[in-house]
């Protein structure tokens, strides 16, 4: 799989709360987005996890384990 299928499939979609369009593609860690919806105007919140239940420290079949190489990229 390359690095680029791989962030694929890690990222999550964030859509308006109101109309649906999407706002953004990415992944939330111990953060907030504020984001404005260019359609219709509505102010959305969107908050990420703590980054524990993203990233796994333990080695093994953990479904949430990444790779520090292949998350950025380098891999």
């Amino acid at each position: 799989m390359c690095s680029a299928q791989l962030h694929h499939n890690l990222y999550n979609e964030y859509r308006c709360k109101e109309c649906s369009k999407l706002m953004f593609k990415g992944m939330l860690s111990d953060s907030e987005v504020q984001v404005k919806c260019r359609r219709c105007g509505t102010m959305n919140l969107f908050e990420g996890p703590p980054s524990l239940e993203h990233y796994c420290a333990i080695a093994g079949t953990c479904s949430n384990r990444v790779l520090a190489d292949t998350a950025t990229g380098s891999g």
